[in-house]
């Protein structure tokens, strides 16, 4: 599998505080309040410390996931995994047009250079990602579903409609043009779950 790319594409596709961006378009239309649990009082550009209250922390989280809080690339990371570029399909395209003659070798160079920039963001956010959400977020709410006496959070928390879900496994995307950014409204039209439109 080859994916071609322009680095006008990558730029775009990887600009998520673009007001275009279609992860800007998806994020307005989030619900603009949770709908099972209460965001009154809460400043989400407040620092929330580990130790404090497991609704707290996912006030915090709620506010991450739709780019509100303090970590807006949280946000774009967890919406870059619909639509996950194959790296190394990119960089297939990347050797199949270096073996083509005539090619400008050096904006190659330059297209693989600032594809490992922009590929390095969502790889350090990845892990985060997955403790933040899938070890704690469950956690809690598996904990509270078993807790006898008293009930810490409220177990539908985990499918908290107004922030996109958290996917367990990244959904390949494979552009069959260039342009990698102007795919993915085409591809949101056929399979709307990529939006977390439900």
């Amino acid at each position: 599998m080859t994916i071609r790319v322009t680095l006008k594409s990558l730029n775009a596709f990887f600009d998520y505080t673009n007001p275009r961006h279609p992860w800007q378009v998806d994020r307005q239309l989030l619900h603009e309040d949770p709908f099972f649990f209460s965001m009154e009082g809460f400043d989400p550009l407040a620092p929330v410390p580990k130790q404090a209250p497991p609704e707290n922390r996912i006030h915090r989280l709620w506010a991450s996931f739709r780019a509100d809080g303090p970590m807006p690339d949280l946000a774009f990371t967890l919406w870059e995994r619909r639509f996950w570029i194959l790296a190394a399909a990119v960089e297939k395209g990347f050797t199949a047009e270096e073996a083509e003659p005539n090619r400008d070798k050096d904006l190659i160079k330059a297209k693989s250079a600032r594809f490992i920039v922009l590929m390095s963001g969502p790889s350090a956010w990845a892990d985060p990602l997955r403790n933040m959400y899938q070890l704690q977020y469950l956690k809690w709410s598996l904990d509270s579903a078993l807790a006898h006496h008293c009930s810490l959070i409220c177990p539908e928390m985990i499918i908290e409609p107004s922030i996109p879900w958290y996917l367990v496994d990244n959904l390949p995307f494979v552009p069959r043009r260039t342009d990698c950014f102007a795919v993915v409204p085409v591809l949101v039209d056929r399979q709307s779950f990529r939006a977390n439109r439900v």
